[in-house]
C-alpha cells in the first residue's frame, strides 16, 4: 500500500513539474483566426475604443478586435485611420464621431495611470533630471486627455464606459458589459480563448521579445513592458505617487466628473 501510494504521488510530482499543466502560448495578433464567429455591433457601423493613455484600452481593443471586426480587416494596420470595411478602431486622440459609430471608452484611477505611464517613461523629457519637473510633464500630458474627451460625457454621443478597476482582473466583466450592450451571446468557446489570450502571463509572453515600451506589435498594439515590471523600491514608489497627487490636485474638476473624487481626499 505505501509503495502504492509512493508511485502515486511521485507521478503526480512529475506531472507538476513540467509543462502537462502549462497554458499554451497564444498569439494574441493572429488568434482571431480561432473564433467561432464575427459578432454583430447591434446596428451600430463600428466601434471606436477611445482614451486616455494606461487605461487598459488595448486590452479592450483586441477583445473588440476578436469579436467584432471584419474578416477582410483583421490584418489590416493603421487602427485609428477609417476605412469603410473596419469595424475596431482604437484612438487617444478626440474628433466628432458619426451617430453610427458606438464610442467604447476605457478609464482608470488618474493616479494610478499616471503612475503607469511613469514606470515606462511616457510622456517624460528623459533629459530632465528634477522629479517634480518629470511628474509635472506627464501629469500634463496625461490629463490633457481627459479634458480633450470630455465632450463624450455630453450628448449626442452614445457610448460604453469601460473602468479599468472593474476590468483588470475580471475580463468577463467586460463580456457582460458587451452582451448586454450589443445584444449579443458571446460563445463560452470564444470567451475561453480570450481569458487564456489576455492573461497577464500570455501578455507578458507576446511582448518578451520588445526591449522597449516603443516597439509596438502591429496587430495587436501591445508594447513591450506593457505588464508591470519590477525593480522599483516601495521608496521609489511613495515619492513618485506623492509628486503625481500634488499635480492631480490642479486637475480636480475634471477628475471628479469622471469619477475619481476619491482619489483626492
Amino acid at each position: 500500500m505505501e509503495k502504492t501510494l509512493y508511485y502515486f504521488f511521485a507521478v503526480i510530482f512529475l506531472f507538476i513539474n513540467t509543462d502537462v499543466f502549462s497554458s499554451e502560448f497564444i498569439d494574441i495578433a493572429t488568434c482571431i483566426e480561432d473564433r467561432t464567429q464575427q459578432y454583430g455591433l447591434n446596428g451600430y457601423e463600428r466601434a471606436i475604443v477611445l482614451s486616455p493613455y494606461r487605461t487598459g484600452s488595448t486590452f479592450a481593443f483586441n477583445i473588440l478586435r476578436f469579436l467584432f471586426e471584419s474578416e477582410e480587416m483583421k490584418y489590416n494596420l493603421c487602427w485609428d485611420k477609417e476605412i469603410p470595411q473596419r469595424k475596431v478602431y482604437k484612438r487617444h486622440y478626440f474628433e466628432a464621431e458619426k451617430a453610427e459609430n458606438i464610442i467604447v471608452y476605457t478609464v482608470r484611477n488618474p493616479l494610478d495611470a499616471c503612475f503607469s505611464a511613469y514606470r515606462v517613461s511616457l510622456g517624460i523629457d528623459k533629459t530632465k533630471q528634477n522629479l517634480d519637473d518629470n511628474i509635472r510633464d506627464l501629469v500634463t500630458h496625461q490629463m490633457s486627455l481627459w479634458y480633450e474627451f470630455e465632450p463624450i460625457l455630453s450628448s449626442p454621443y452614445i457610448f460604453l464606459l469601460l473602468r479599468y478597476e472593474d476590468f483588470v482582473n475580471n475580463i468577463d466583466h467586460v463580456f457582460e458589459k458587451l452582451e448586454s450592450f450589443f445584444c449579443i451571446v458571446i460563445a463560452e468557446q470564444d470567451k475561453a480563448l480570450l481569458r487564456e489570450a489576455l492573461s497577464k502571463e500570455n501578455v507578458a509572453e507576446n511582448v518578451k521579445e520588445f526591449k522597449e515600451f516603443d516597439q509596438t506589435d502591429p496587430y495587436s498594439l501591445l508594447h513591450g513592458y506593457h505588464i508591470e515590471l519590477g525593480g522599483m523600491s516601495n521608496g521609489e514608489r511613495r515619492r513618485v505617487n506623492r509628486a503625481i497627487l500634488r499635480e492631480l490636485t490642479k486637475h480636480k474638476r475634471i477628475i471628479e466628473k469622471w469619477g475619481y473624487a476619491h482619489i483626492l481626499e
